[in-house]
């Protein structure tokens, strides 16, 4: 298969069929970027007290909406932005701090 995204879609149909190699260039990648500083926000506080109650409300009581803590992330990272058989990471404009994790 040629460079491009894997897969071409945002669902998974099969299981991806990608090297050792590629997974651990992924975590590499993730984890460097997570020691990036930035003032840059890929999700602010405000979504997730917006969000979180609504999406865990089966949970039947308040839940938390202050991460622990907070990195810096890609902001969009599914696998239609990301490309294979030599790993690209696609489609960074927002990239910035989101909770750690």
């Amino acid at each position: 298969m040629p460079t491009g995204p894997y897969p071409p879609l945002l669902l998974l149909t099969e299981a991806p069929r990608l090297t050792a190699t590629w997974w651990s260039g992924l975590r590499t990648a993730i984890g460097g970027l997570s020691a990036v500083r930035t003032e840059r926000t890929a999700v602010r506080q405000a979504c997730l007290d917006r969000a979180m109650p609504r999406y865990l409300a089966f949970l039947g009581r308040p839940v938390p909406t202050v991460p622990p803590a907070w990195s810096t992330a890609h902001g969009d990272l599914h696998w239609a932005n990301l490309a294979g058989p030599q790993l690209s990471i696609l489609d960074w404009e927002g990239w910035g701090m989101s909770p750690a994790g």
